[in-house]
Protein backbone atom coordinates (compact mmCIF):
# COMPACT_ATOMS: atom_id res chain seq x y z
CA UNK A 1 0.00 0.00 0.00
CA UNK A 2 1.37 3.44 -0.76
CA UNK A 3 1.32 6.41 1.23
CA UNK A 4 -0.55 8.48 -1.12
CA UNK A 5 -1.06 9.60 -4.80
CA UNK A 6 2.02 10.47 -6.92
CA UNK A 7 0.38 14.03 -7.11
CA UNK A 8 0.39 14.64 -3.57
CA UNK A 9 4.30 13.05 -3.26
CA UNK A 10 4.80 15.77 -5.89
CA UNK A 11 3.22 18.47 -4.02
CA UNK A 12 5.27 17.73 -1.06
CA UNK A 13 8.80 17.39 -2.57
CA UNK A 14 7.83 20.80 -4.03
CA UNK A 15 7.18 22.72 -0.68
CA UNK A 16 10.64 21.14 0.56
CA UNK A 17 12.32 22.27 -2.33
CA UNK A 18 14.85 24.76 -1.85
CA UNK A 19 14.50 26.40 -5.77
CA UNK A 20 12.53 29.77 -3.29
CA UNK A 21 15.58 29.79 -1.55
CA UNK A 22 17.92 30.16 -4.52
CA UNK A 23 15.36 32.45 -6.27
CA UNK A 24 15.74 34.87 -2.99
CA UNK A 25 19.30 34.42 -2.85
CA UNK A 26 20.58 35.59 -6.94
CA UNK A 27 17.80 38.66 -6.49
CA UNK A 28 19.81 39.19 -3.33
CA UNK A 29 23.28 39.47 -4.78
CA UNK A 30 22.22 40.93 -8.09
CA UNK A 31 20.28 43.57 -5.81
CA UNK A 32 23.79 44.31 -4.12
CA UNK A 33 25.79 44.01 -7.28
CA UNK A 34 23.65 46.76 -8.83
CA UNK A 35 24.08 49.23 -5.98
CA UNK A 36 27.76 48.91 -5.80
CA UNK A 37 27.74 49.05 -9.53
CA UNK A 38 25.65 52.66 -9.28
CA UNK A 39 27.96 54.12 -6.18
CA UNK A 40 31.24 53.13 -8.59
CA UNK A 41 29.58 54.58 -11.81
CA UNK A 42 28.15 57.64 -9.65
CA UNK A 43 31.84 58.45 -8.56
CA UNK A 44 33.74 57.31 -11.37
CA UNK A 45 31.52 59.71 -13.92
CA UNK A 46 31.84 63.04 -11.36
CA UNK A 47 35.73 62.10 -11.62
CA UNK A 48 35.54 61.79 -15.30
CA UNK A 49 33.61 64.60 -15.36
CA UNK A 50 35.84 67.19 -13.49
CA UNK A 51 39.01 65.56 -15.73
CA UNK A 52 37.31 66.45 -19.02
CA UNK A 53 36.03 69.87 -17.97
CA UNK A 54 39.53 70.57 -16.91
CA UNK A 55 41.29 68.96 -20.60
CA UNK A 56 39.00 70.93 -22.11
CA UNK A 57 39.71 74.31 -20.28
CA UNK A 58 43.04 74.01 -21.32
CA UNK A 59 42.21 73.37 -24.71
CA UNK A 60 40.28 76.36 -24.86
CA UNK A 61 42.72 78.41 -23.65
CA UNK A 62 45.50 77.18 -25.77
CA UNK A 63 42.61 77.71 -28.99
CA UNK A 64 43.03 80.88 -27.68
CA UNK A 65 46.09 81.93 -27.09
CA UNK A 66 47.09 80.44 -30.76
CA UNK A 67 44.53 82.80 -32.29
CA UNK A 68 46.16 85.65 -30.55
CA UNK A 69 49.29 84.87 -31.73
CA UNK A 70 48.21 84.35 -35.50
CA UNK A 71 46.37 87.58 -35.48
CA UNK A 72 49.27 89.29 -33.55
CA UNK A 73 47.38 90.49 -30.32
CA UNK A 74 49.50 89.36 -27.71
CA UNK A 75 51.27 91.86 -25.60
CA UNK A 76 54.58 92.10 -24.11
CA UNK A 77 53.34 90.07 -20.98
CA UNK A 78 52.62 87.18 -23.39
CA UNK A 79 48.53 87.63 -22.58
CA UNK A 80 45.72 88.48 -25.42
CA UNK A 81 44.71 91.99 -25.38
CA UNK A 82 41.76 91.33 -27.74
CA UNK A 83 41.44 93.70 -30.95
Amino acid sequence: MTNGTAGSRLSIAWLRGDSGQDLIEYVLVGAFVALVAYGGVSTLGKSVYDWYAAVADKVAKEREKSNCSAQGMVSSDGKCHGG
